[in-house]
């Protein structure tokens, strides 16, 4: 890695403690360069998000060819989310972290991490809006057991907060009908309003009257589809390759 990229990513993670910064590698000609990105995470303590509008300027500025974060507090070895998003992106990430001492901050060489075919499990997931969250898992395991790529819809992070109801306007366009009768298979969706005033959650029927689902800020995990979810269900759907 050139010299003066390593500087901008220590220098920028030292100036954004505590919380997480970010950038993109990019390269114009024979010379790269850092750009720094904003970080719009609801938690940028723990996570990163990158602005699209920083995104759109590394774009203009040349070829992205690798994504870096910093760690606060913590190793700069991967976590489960920075595995799989870069999985995602398909190019290089290196992570630094960066720690607060009584003789000042400290700061590491960056670890390279590299698109391996990493597949995260389906429960045990920390929640990361947009890598790991309910919508992630489902898409997860509709493209390995089923061979079914679904769309990522385009969300903001607490969408159901500010009434735009992303996942009841999405859900035909994802190639699901409406189930009418009291039938489940596995692979069919329960779309829940989870206290909201809007659909904000979706859950997986698994078999043996159990969902797949990730809650804000939870593990994802398995539960029994009765009680609560069962309650909270608006609408029961099916992928039309299964109807």
């Amino acid at each position: 890695m050139d010299k003066h990229i390593l500087e901008a990513m220590n220098s920028i993670a030292i100036q954004r403690y505590p919380l997480e910064a970010c950038g993109l590698i990019v390269a114009s000609g024979n010379k790269s360069r850092l750009i720094e990105c904003r970080n719009i995470s609801a938690y940028p303590q723990h996570q990163f998000l990158i602005d699209p509008k920083s995104y759109a300027e590394a774009v203009e500025a040349g070829e992205i060819v690798a994504v870096w974060h910093s760690h606060i507090d913590i190793p700069n070895t991967p976590t489960e989310a920075d595995k799989q998003d870069c999985e995602m992106h398909q190019m290089p990430w290196f992570i630094t972290s960066v720690c607060k001492t009584e003789d000042g901050f400290v700061t590491s060489e960056p670890y390279k991490l590299e698109p391996s075919g990493y597949e995260a499990p389906y429960e045990g997931r920390p929640y990361v809006f947009g890598v790991f969250d309910c919508w992630a898992v489902i898409r997860d395991y509709y493209r390995r057991e089923f061979e079914i790529e679904l769309e990522d819809f385009n969300r903001v992070e607490f969408f159901w907060l500010k009434g735009i109801d992303v996942i009841g306007k999405n859900w035909e366009n994802a190639g699901f009908k409406l189930v009418t009768d009291d039938s489940y298979q596995v692979g069919d969706l329960f779309l829940i309003q989870n206290s909201a005033s809007i659909i904000n959650h979706v859950a997986m029927y698994v078999g043996n009257d159990q969902i797949l689902h990730h809650c804000h800020n939870r593990l994802s995990k398995k539960d029994m589809y009765s009680g609560y979810w069962h309650k909270h269900t608006v609408m029961h759907i099916r992928h039309v390759s299964k109807c």
